[in-house]
């Protein structure tokens, strides 16, 4: 590993970040490049939007159909909105927040429930109920080139994702599973999505 580390600039853009070491193992560690890619990472956020310049007074920059759709984004379930806003917000439209919206689980899972092939969500973690099939609120940046949709990527599309949004149970009971690809695991998908269901409801009765 030391030879291939000779051969590149590593060492050289590593000291101007982290300073001198007395051997390039103690210079280039894997909690050094790991940190240096987040930071990469993180200046990789574009915000340069046709949103973002319409709310700084260019009102051309998005389309009438555009400004309905955020209307509906910004009002609430009370005043005939979309409340989408409750958890998509600030300049990344995300609360960073974890919720259960019973998005169909497809696929292998991660190992979770009596057949394994369940997703239990932030409560791998937690280890609290409440956290039970709880996904975290993805940003919205770039939402259209991110696809599939859905922490498991059970949707294809963007219009079926908004519509599980706006009515999770409705759409999680009424997923076509005969319109997926064979390839993909889904034996056990409508039982451990009636679980997540469930979960959600009981969540929302307990307010």
């Amino acid at each position: 590993a030391a030879n291939e580390l000779d051969d590149n600039q590593w060492p050289a853009l590593f000291e101007v970040v982290f300073g001198p070491a007395e051997s390039l193992e103690e210079l280039v560690t894997e909690q050094r490049i790991a940190f240096a890619i987040g930071e990469y990472e993180r200046s990789q956020l574009f915000i340069n939007t046709p949103w973002s310049a319409y709310v700084k007074g260019d009102e051309t920059a998005i389309s009438d159909a555009a400004k309905r759709g955020a209307q509906l984004f910004y009002t609430s379930y009370e005043d005939g909105g979309a409340n989408c806003v409750k958890c998509h917000l600030g300049d990344f439209f995300t609360d960073e927040g974890f919720h259960v919206l019973a998005v169909p689980q497809i696929g292998p899972g991660k190992g979770d429930g009596v057949t394994g092939t369940d997703d239990y969500g932030r409560f791998r973690v937690t280890r609290q109920l409440a956290d039970l099939y709880a996904f975290r609120t993805p940003s919205l940046l770039n939402v259209t080139v991110t696809g599939p949709w859905g922490h498991d990527g059970a949707y294809t599309t963007l219009e079926g994702t908004v519509r599980h949004m706006l009515n999770p149970v409705d759409a999680a009971t009424n997923f076509a599973w005969d319109g997926l690809d064979p390839y993909i695991q889904q034996e056990y998908g409508p039982a451990n999505t009636a679980k997540a269901v469930r979960r959600l409801q009981y969540n929302r009765q307990r307010g």
